[in-house]
């Protein structure tokens, strides 16, 4: 019915170069999109954010949130109470503060830059634990950049 698996990724994907949404923490059409990363950070407060959240409920806290915190090394050292207001309306303020923690541990332990291979992940079992409190499969996003 798909065919072969090459083919069925060859559809999808030009499916989805056809009817994507375009979403602050993706990479913008026109960036050479097979070949560029977004921002893992980005991806990082989108996926915390999207949990139980819709995408139109998202976006415009996620703007705010980057003005205001445009990067982990700004969210490490922001007054927890801040993180707190900027959140508020997105409820499970939990994952607010759980994110902090985390961008402090990030920022701790490896210079603001968001572990990239397994080996960094798995050499460092405290922010995979921090992030695994936030979602399960918060720490294979990681994984992707």
């Amino acid at each position: 019915m798909l065919g072969e698996p090459s083919d069925f990724t060859s559809q999808l994907l030009q499916w989805y170069d056809v009817h994507r949404r375009d979403l602050p923490w993706r990479v913008a059409p026109g960036e050479a999109a097979r070949s560029s990363f977004p921002d893992a950070y980005h991806v990082l407060v989108s996926e915390l954010m999207l949990q139980q959240t819709q995408v139109t409920t998202v976006v415009p806290y996620f703007r705010q949130f980057l003005k205001r915190f445009p990067t982990i090394h700004d969210l490490a050292h922001a007054d927890e109470q801040e993180v707190l207001r900027l959140w508020q309306g997105l409820g499970y303020y939990s994952r607010a503060s759980n994110l902090q923690k985390a961008a402090k541990k990030v920022v701790a332990e490896f210079d603001g830059k968001l572990p990239r291979a397994e080996a960094e992940r798995v050499a460092h079992d405290e922010i995979v634990a921090v992030l695994e409190a936030l979602q399960r499969r918060t720490p294979t996003v990681f994984g992707e950049f």
